[in-house]
């Protein structure tokens, strides 16, 4: 064997489809064949300047095709081929680096390879916050691979543990661990978001179930211009026997990131110390901004009884996807008044509550309106009848004095107020 002959196969196996390319095992004996062929140099100078670079190259070119390939079920084959080559186009390389220390010179792809032990916790972190792997056939949050998820946590929890023995990492160690555990903040947050959207579907597609006649039909049509005649009550069930599963692997994959985020502030006591590190509850307005609501709570008095409390305000404006146990009552006004109230300050309100029908459902979640219950129709009626001026407020003041404080809080127009 020469490097000649050794080049050729070499490069066959680089510039083949990867629908032609299984595994190889065949081209590491055959290096292993070169090794002892040739001289010590001229091997140590072609590995260096020639094999390892082009190895890198062909990672990268892979996982740059990997990454267009999209996430949807059609597109799962070729992901999972991707996916395959890159293991052994990685298992090639860290054989290189683990056999043939010695022979390799000191160079920018060797470097990139150590680097990408140091960075390997980026890799596990992003398929532990997004709950998704490229090679999976089914979309997360339609699926979770739950053992997966598992063994990534735990990989990452073994790969801080390493780094932190290290004296001189420590600096270098905490900055990232800083950046996880704010990335993980933020993903616990917008999960709930995602758990709120899921639970509207829910309610939505069990409506439908319920009020559709077993004999009604409709056309379903699929993406190669196929349509099948399909009983319209069995779609309403799919869909929502499909929330049903995405609603319980959010949730999952929610108290999963919650129990990694709690282990690493306590296992990492250090991070305590950083400002930014307490999961943060989000308001129906979009952020944590809780002056907002202590704001609001001062004019939003006018319509509670004395013995609501700023805490209780605050546990009613604050997105979960299960409402508080106890009803805030709406009172010293009539339901023109709230309605008046419910249409000036939705624009503020997130898309996710503000837009559609939810809006009013989530008012009849967390409201009675003097005393009295009101089911989403009655509130979205109300809001209709003053948005039409059909009828109109008696009480205006309170109401304009909220979404003063809104606007000034969130930079919005002031053509709500009227």
């Amino acid at each position: 064997m020469d490097i000649q002959t050794f080049r050729k196969v070499f490069t066959t196996y680089i510039t083949k489809s990867i629908y032609e390319v299984n595994n190889l095992n065949e081209l590491l004996e055959q290096l292993d064949d070169l090794f002892y062929n040739i001289d010590g140099i001229k091997f140590s100078t072609y590995l260096t300047k020639d094999v390892l670079p082009s190895v890198i190259s062909k990672i990268s070119h892979l996982k740059d095709e990997l990454g267009k390939t999209g996430k949807s079920r059609s597109t799962y084959p070729k992901r999972k081929k991707l996916q395959a080559l890159i293991n052994e186009f990685n298992h090639f390389s860290n054989y290189l680096i683990e056999n043939y220390a010695t022979s390799l010179k000191e160079s920018t792809e060797l470097k990139k390879i150590r680097n990408q032990e140091l960075k390997k916790d980026k890799t596990l972190a992003h398929s532990i916050i997004d709950g998704f792997y490229s090679d999976e056939p089914v979309p997360f949050p339609e699926y979770i691979n739950k053992t997966r998820l598992s063994n990534a946590i735990e990989e990452l929890k073994t790969f801080y543990a390493e780094l932190f023995i290290v004296p001189e990492k420590f600096e270098f160690g905490k900055h990232k661990l800083i950046n996880l555990l704010s990335d993980l903040r933020i993903k616990i947050s917008n999960r709930e978001l995602d758990i709120l959207a899921v639970s509207k579907q829910i309610s939505y597609y069990e409506k439908k179930v319920n009020q559709t006649n077993e004999d009604t039909s409709f056309e379903q049509s699929y993406s190669n211009d196929v349509s099948i005649e399909t009983s319209l009550k069995q779609h309403y069930t799919e869909c929502y026997q499909s929330c049903i599963i995405n609603h319980s692997n959010l949730k999952y994959h929610q108290k999963e990131l919650l129990n990694l985020f709690d282990y690493l502030i306590e296992e990492y006591k250090f991070t305590k110390s950083e400002k930014l590190l307490s999961i943060n509850e989000v308001t129906v307005f979009g952020d944590d901004n809780f002056e907002v609501l202590n704001k609001i709570y001062t004019e939003f008095s006018d319509f509670l009884n004395p013995y609501v409390s700023i805490d209780e305000f605050k546990e009613h404006f604050v997105i979960k996807s299960t409402p508080p146990n106890n009803k805030i009552d709406l009172c010293n006004g009539n339901l023109n008044d709230f309605g008046y109230l419910m249409l000036k300050i939705r624009p503020f309100f997130i898309d996710k509550i503000g837009v559609g029908k939810y809006y009013a459902m989530w008012w009849s979640e967390r409201f009675t309106f003097n005393s009295k219950e009101k089911p989403p129709k009655s509130i979205s009626n109300a809001i209709s009848f003053i948005k039409k001026g059909t009828r109109f407020p008696e009480k205006r003041t309170s109401t304009h004095k909220i979404v003063e404080i809104l606007t000034s809080s969130y930079d919005y127009p002031t053509d709500s107020i009227e």
